[in-house]
């Protein structure tokens, strides 16, 4: 009876290990991209601009959104090892934009440019 009993537990904790999935796997990774004032295209503007944008990778696309309406907004991804560059542009008033980019490794410069601004940050995967 003891070696049935055990016959039977073992074959449930097999089954329990088979069916379990590895929920790391399933998670997806969200990468903040941090920005940072790089030159006024026009004239120098006031204050720190950077709390104004936020910018993040999520899921193979980056995002960027405006804590306020912003017109005509250029959004410029480059994988610096392989040179390829995924842009996207926005014209009017927007409050956010986004462009898909491959979930390949390597290390990507970030470039946004909306009214007299040109903000940049770098992220690796």
């Amino acid at each position: 009876m003891k070696k049935i009993t055990l016959l039977v537990l073992a074959i449930f904790c097999l089954a329990a290990n088979v069916d379990s999935k590895d929920l790391t796997a399933l998670e997806k990774k969200i990468t903040n991209v941090i920005l940072r004032d790089v030159t006024p295209k026009i004239q120098p503007r006031t204050g720190d601009l950077t709390p104004a944008v936020e910018c993040y990778y999520y899921d193979g696309r980056i995002n960027v959104n405006f804590y306020a309406p912003v017109d005509d907004v250029n959004l410029s991804v480059t994988n610096i090892y392989t040179g390829e560059q995924y842009d996207a542009y926005s014209s009017g008033s927007c409050q956010s934009i986004y462009v898909d980019v491959p979930t390949t490794s390597g290390y990507y410069y970030v470039e946004i440019e909306y009214e007299s601004t040109i903000l940049c940050g770098e992220y690796n995967l």
